[in-house]
């Protein structure tokens, strides 16, 4: 028996993978979900599991904020390179931007407003 995870959407599916005795085919049980943005399992997950199969799940839900971390400090991390291209590109334009390129400029000064803020708040500047 194992326990396997599916990313349908915005949600994960948690499925107990067993293998029956007589037929010897591979049997699916779904023993609830995951909610994908909040890596929060539902009702139906916590009380379809047995112990050993809870901890498998509550031990993947850790690697997975563990990985969703790292993520985001990587791409803190790469964001001065990227934002020193993004001046050099700028500075490189020729012509006036277009209404694409004035949407993208429209939205690097929303998230650079986001990341001051949140810079601000912590005391970071």
């Amino acid at each position: 028996m194992s326990i396997e995870f599916r990313f349908l959407g915005d949600q994960i599916e948690v499925d107990r993978i067993s293998v029956d005795e007589k037929t010897e085919q591979r049997m699916r049980v779904t023993l609830g979900t995951i909610e994908r943005s909040k890596l929060k399992p539902s009702a139906t997950l916590k009380s379809s599991c047995t112990p050993e199969e809870r901890s498998v799940v509550v031990e993947w839900i850790i690697n997975q904020k563990k990985l969703a971390n790292l993520t985001l400090e990587a791409n803190a991390r790469m964001l001065p390179d990227r934002i020193s291209k993004v001046a050099q590109w700028l500075a490189n334009m020729d012509s006036a931007p277009n209404d694409g390129i004035k949407s993208t400029l429209n939205d690097i000064r929303s998230n650079w407003q986001m990341l001051k803020n949140t810079l601000h708040e912590k005391g970071f500047i």
